[in-house]
């Protein structure tokens, strides 16, 4: 077809074919345009991909899918803030192959287009506490390449490690960590392991293939052995739950402009702390600060009865039993 299409400056039109006809006013496609390129060697479905990416989605709106030749799908969705919610979701997957997206004008030929990043969470493993920082995470992201700061940036931290969104560049290997200068005299191995990461080449690191389809495995012959590969699964980040804070922030007693106690965390606040029973005993609320949200109005009898772990605890004379 793109032979077809450069071959007219070669022939002689008629008057008729000479005619120009204006399509630049109403005529184009309204809504949001993705391009996406499906990094497999198996041929595409469409209505699989449709039928896959439907429920995971969740579009407030319609979208169509075309087959645009090569594993390039066409995705026209009616609202922009549906394509947009596709590009926040980044990485995609199909049959565990990874799948790029970029926005699509119309206006380059699809032979044209270069899918050559995508976005990952990446965890950064091994900092020391002091590093375990905003700013830190954003340096290491940006030798990885482009970081997008998030809106809330407790995102960033993951307890022990700290987390940063990057555009990879997958037409090279994964980064796999850097060397660390943590002060004037010494260093450290900062690991990057990826969120969400499809199929990828133990070989040598690319997303584009898999294993047996490296150029290094091919061009061994089978001389290869588990113990030449550069990657493995340790790569992969463990599954990490944004809404399950690893780090809560808890207020002091002197708090400024403080009127209870209590322990406040980003999930909730918990009022009450120690009161005074009416026998002379100190009344305890034990609060698992795991669950979320936190309840402000849990319930204490005159026993000082709460709960630890799911389960009913009794503080009876300043013991708990």
């Amino acid at each position: 077809m793109e032979d077809l299409a450069q071959s007219w400056k070669k022939l002689s039109l008629t008057d008729e074919e000479k005619t120009n006809v204006d399509l630049s006013s109403d005529k184009r496609n309204k809504g949001s345009v993705l391009a996406a390129k499906f990094f497999t060697r198996r041929s595409l479905n469409i209505e699989a991909v449709a039928r896959t990416f439907r429920p995971l989605w969740q579009t407030r709106s319609s979208f169509e899918v075309s087959d645009a030749g090569n594993n390039v799908l066409l995705i026209a969705f009616e609202l922009e803030v549906d394509a947009e919610k596709v590009l926040h979701g980044e990485p995609w997957a199909f049959d565990r192959h990874l799948v790029v997206f970029q926005k699509y004008d119309g206006s380059t030929p699809i032979q044209e287009l270069r899918f050559t990043t995508t976005n990952f969470w990446v965890q950064l493993h091994n900092l020391p506490y002091s590093l375990l920082t905003t700013e830190a995470a954003l340096s290491l992201g940006k030798t990885i390449g482009v970081v997008t700061k998030p809106k809330d940036v407790s995102e960033m931290r993951g307890g022990n490690f700290m987390r940063v969104r990057v555009a990879v560049d997958i037409t090279k290997p994964l980064c796999r960590g850097r060397w660390v200068t943590w002060d004037q005299t010494e260093k450290g191995w900062v690991s990057f392991l990826y969120e969400r990461l499809p199929n990828i080449c133990y070989w040598c690191g690319h997303l584009s293939h898999d294993d047996k389809d490296c150029v290094l495995w091919l061009s061994s012959k089978g001389t290869l052995t588990a113990d030449d590969q550069q990657f493995g699964p340790w790569i992969r980040a463990p599954q990490f739950n944004p809404v399950r804070r690893s780090v809560i922030a808890v207020q002091g007693f002197e708090h400024p402009g403080r009127q209870g106690k209590g322990v406040s965390a980003n999930t909730g606040t918990t009022q009450g702390g120690s009161e005074a029973g009416r026998d002379g005993m100190t009344q305890l609320r034990t609060v698992d600060l795991t669950e979320s949200p936190v309840s402000s109005h849990m319930e204490t009898d005159e026993r000082c009865s709460g709960a630890v772990n799911g389960r009913e605890k009794t503080v009876d004379g300043g013991v708990l039993s």
